[in-house]
This record gives C-alpha cells, sequence and structure tokens, in this order.
C-alpha cells in the first residue's frame, strides 16, 4: 500500500469505520460507498483530507460547486471543521441532493445552466469575495486541492486491499472528473489491469459522470483499457447489483456497468460510488 494511502486511511479511522466488500459470484468484489460516513457516497473521503490539510480558521468560507454529492461531502467536513460553506448548484439539478446539502448547513446558490456552468460561477465569485476554493476538478494552475482530493479518496482504496481475500487482478473505476478514477490508477498501478469506464455520448442516467471538461492529465497514462458504457449498461448494472441484495444508483454504479459490459472475470474489483438518490 503506498505511504499516503496509509496516512490518508488513519486520518478517516477517526471520521468512520470503513464501508463494506461485498462478493458476487465469478469472484468479483465490490467496494460500496453507499454507507461512507452516512452520506450515501465517497466523496467525504476528499473532501474532509482536503480541508484538514489547508488548516484553515474558524468561520472562512469554502466555495465549491456540484452536481450533489461533492458539494455534501465538501459541506459535511466544513460543519465538522468549524468553517463556513457555500455550495453553486444548477437549477434544475436532483432536490434530493439540494436538501442533502442544505441540512449540513450550507448556502446554496441556485446557477442557471449546468454543472460547468456553476463551476464557472462559484470560481468567479470566490475570487471577488476571498473565499477558499475547494473544487474537484484540476484545471490551468488550480491543482493542489485536487491533488489532496485525490489523496482523500484513496483511503477507499486502502480499505479494500484490507478487506479483499486475494489480490484483484482487474480494477474497474469508472470516469467522472477523473480524480476518482485516478485514485484508482495511482494505487493500483503495477499490481492490477486498470480499466476505466466512461459515459458513451448521449448518455443520461449516470448524471454524476458527465461534464463538459474533465481535469486535466490525469488519466494520460497507466490505463489499460477504456469501455464506454450506455444507459442500457448502467441499467443492467443496478439490476444486476439489486438481484444480489446490493443498493446502488445509477450514477454510482458505473464501474460494476464496465465490468459486466466486458465480462470481465475475477478477482476484480470494482466500486460503488454513490447509493440510491432517495428521501
Amino acid at each position: 500500500m503506498p505511504q499516503t494511502s496509509t496516512a490518508v486511511r488513519e486520518f478517516h479511522r477517526a471520521w468512520g469505520p470503513a464501508t463494506p466488500l461485498h462478493t458476487l459470484p465469478g469472484r468479483l468484489y465490490i467496494k460500496d460507498e453507499s454507507r461512507r460516513f452516512g452520506l450515501n457516497a465517497y466523496k467525504i473521503l476528499g473532501a474532509s483530507w482536503a480541508l484538514a490539510q489547508l488548516r484553515l480558521p474558524p468561520g472562512t468560507v469554502v466555495a465549491t460547486a456540484t452536481s450533489g454529492n461533492h458539494g455534501r461531502g465538501v459541506a459535511h467536513a466544513c460543519r465538522r471543521l468549524g468553517l463556513e460553506c457555500v455550495v453553486y448548484i444548477a437549477a434544475g439539478a436532483n432536490p434530493v441532493r439540494m436538501r442533502r446539502i442544505e441540512s449540513e448547513g450550507a448556502r446554496i446558490v441556485h446557477v442557471d445552466g449546468n454543472y460547468d456552468a456553476s463551476v464557472a460561477a462559484c470560481m468567479a465569485d470566490a475570487e471577488a469575495h476571498g473565499w477558499t476554493l475547494v473544487q474537484d476538478l484540476a484545471k490551468g494552475s488550480y491543482h493542489q486541492i485536487p491533488e489532496l482530493i485525490i489523496e482523500g479518496y484513496s483511503t477507499l482504496f486502502a480499505e479494500a486491499e484490507e478487506q479483499l481475500p486475494e489480490p484483484p487482478e482487474t480494477v474497474v473505476v469508472h470516469m467522472g472528473a477523473g480524480n476518482f478514477a485516478a485514485a484508482g490508477l495511482r494505487h493500483w498501478i503495477g499490481r492490477a489491469r486498470i480499466v476505466v469506464a466512461k459515459p458513451a455520448p448521449g448518455a443520461v442516467l449516470p448524471d454524476c459522470l458527465i461534464l463538459d471538461e474533465p481535469s486535466e492529465g490525469l488519466l494520460d497514462t497507466g490505463v489499460d483499457e477504456w469501455v464506454s458504457i450506455t444507459d442500457d449498461d448502467v441499467r443492467y448494472a443496478v439490476e444486476y447489483l439489486a438481484h444480489h441484495g446490493i443498493a446502488a444508483g445509477p450514477s454510482g454504479a458505473g464501474g460494476v456497468a464496465g465490468m459486466l459490459k466486458l465480462g470481465i472475470r475475477g478477482p476484480a474489483l470494482a466500486v460503488i460510488t454513490e447509493g440510491p438518490v432517495v428521501d
């Protein structure tokens, strides 16, 4: 296990217990982040580690843009660390996700347009007001905090390595902004075949996986295979998991969808990054 992963893993032990690892037929191992610290998604791992490393004074205003889970993770970490939080989100975003963010004490700013418009508005306002921007997109000179977020995600792979009954030959991660996939790549590179599942053009079900411009340069080398996943692939993955008693939201089942589409044989690891989005 990389040294950074070990340090981050120890940090997160104080935040809550490890999430479970399910074993499915064919030696397919599924790490279930739908139960992470009671927040239904893995994003809190990156937000908590990044904010803790920044060591911001209490009352500092932190701003972020989100389609749901990242914003809730940042808001939750801010609440625990005594920081103020402003979250920018597209006006048409899932209302359940918005209510969850508000429940953490964050102020929501609704933005006309998509996720990318929310990011642009957040970055502009953060600069104008002197807020600390905690965004999970690496662009231009903005790399320090995204790198800390990637480090934070390493906890789930470190936990999986502790839980796995055998080393995986293949690890399947899905592509959103690129940070989650980068965390998996960095943890397993040289020790497993790395497959990245990416939404097919026109796919709408894996909504958290779709954005115009992902983080720059994170997956340029080291990926062994890419697989394009459609809405039908995601539906099948959610149904397959439900058949085995595992609940996953469409956005969280991208890695499993890629695993099933390629017919990957175990030992193999994939991650459910989000549970169903329900009240």
